[in-house]
């Protein structure tokens, strides 16, 4: 063998050494490159089903802070009139069966005490309004908001609707007679009265007639959903003091979230449900460091995702661009086996 030969196959294999080693680093980087985008993207996902946990925290939190002021001005009315709040509010929760969520009774109570109904009547046209609402096939709330805008309005068309039929006219003068007033005499006042005792009385052949020691199925349903707004006011309970030192940096977060790509809100919306319900997992069984996982978590991804999603495209096209050249430079490395192999072959 010649040395021109010897020296032309030893720089031969250098060189397709070197071409090797150069594709091996540039696959190894791309590889590196190619996981680190796709832990970025999955970090963008995993921060907007967070943010969608988000937003179910903060309803349940709001949710909480109305149902907390309507009990301030149902205690407050209540107390007024030298009752004990808690007492009347369980014996009037008693009478609907449980049918009723906290926060929408504690609505419908107010109501009807701001139209000027006794608290003392409450309970009683509660229990006509759960009667009533089986024969209408309506919920038990909406029976009892019926009753109290047709009592506290002097309105029978309305308490009509729940098969509730008032003569104004006997009513009026039942009430008169029995006050020692004449009909002519009787004030606004008075003839609210007069409809909220011929309501409870008209109510007395439901109440009757049906067994409300019995719930239905349909009052099953009912006792689920109240059960579900209820753990939903304790949820918000417990988050309430945690999202109020965060609400700074959540409502930075929300209003970003609002720029995000369509996909990711739509991607964010479709798993909403499931987020917040890991996060409501977690709060039954405990602490609440699951939800500040969730609420930090997206906090902390939607921080980078503005600079992900710019670079996103560019990052791909360089990758797209450096395949290229892996592709040309095995191409090269092929080129130089062929050419070792025919020198080789010609020593030989």
């Amino acid at each position: 063998m010649r040395n021109r030969e010897i020296v032309q196959i030893l720089r031969l294999r250098d060189e397709a050494t070197q071409v090797w080693k150069k594709f091996q680093g540039q696959v190894q980087s791309g590889l590196t490159s190619m996981k680190r985008s796709f832990d970025q993207f999955r970090g963008i996902i995993a921060g907007a089903f967070s943010v969608a946990g988000i937003r179910k925290v903060l309803e349940m939190t709001k949710e909480r802070a109305v149902f907390e002021q309507s009990m301030d001005a149902f205690r407050g009315m209540v107390e007024a009139v030298g009752k004990d709040a808690t007492t009347e509010f369980e014996e009037i929760r008693e009478a609907s069966g449980g049918l009723i969520d906290k926060k929408r009774l504690t609505e419908s109570i107010n109501t009807a005490l701001s139209l000027g109904i006794p608290l003392e009547s409450l309970g009683e046209l509660m229990e006509i309004a759960r009667a009533k609402a089986r024969d209408m096939g309506t919920t038990t709330a909406d029976a009892f908001n019926d009753i109290a805008k047709g009592v506290g309005r002097a309105q029978p068309l309305i308490l009509d609707n729940l098969g509730l039929t008032l003569k104004v006219g006997e009513a009026n003068k039942t009430y008169a007679d029995s006050i020692g007033k004449t009909v002519l005499t009787l004030t606004a006042q008075d003839k609210k009265q007069a409809i909220l005792n011929a309501t409870i009385e008209a109510g007395q052949e439901a109440i009757t007639r049906q067994n409300l020691a019995v719930i239905t199925g349909a009052e099953k349903l009912q006792q689920i959903s109240a059960s579900m707004a209820n753990f939903k006011l304790r949820v918000g309970e417990l988050t309430g003091g945690l999202v109020a030192s965060l609400l700074p940096a959540l409502e930075k977060a929300l209003a970003f979230m609002e720029g995000l790509p369509k996909p990711v809100l739509a991607a964010a919306l479709t798993m909403g449900t499931l987020a917040a319900a890991f996060a409501l997992l977690g709060v039954s069984m405990g602490p609440i460091s699951l939800v500040l996982l969730a609420i930090t978590g997206g906090l902390t991804a939607l921080a980078t995702s503005t600079s992900l999603f710019s670079t996103q495209a560019e990052k791909l096209k360089s990758q797209l661009a450096e395949l290229k050249k892996e592709q040309q430079d095995v191409a090269h490395l092929e080129t130089l086996a062929d050419k070792y192999d025919e020198v080789t072959k010609q020593v030989a």
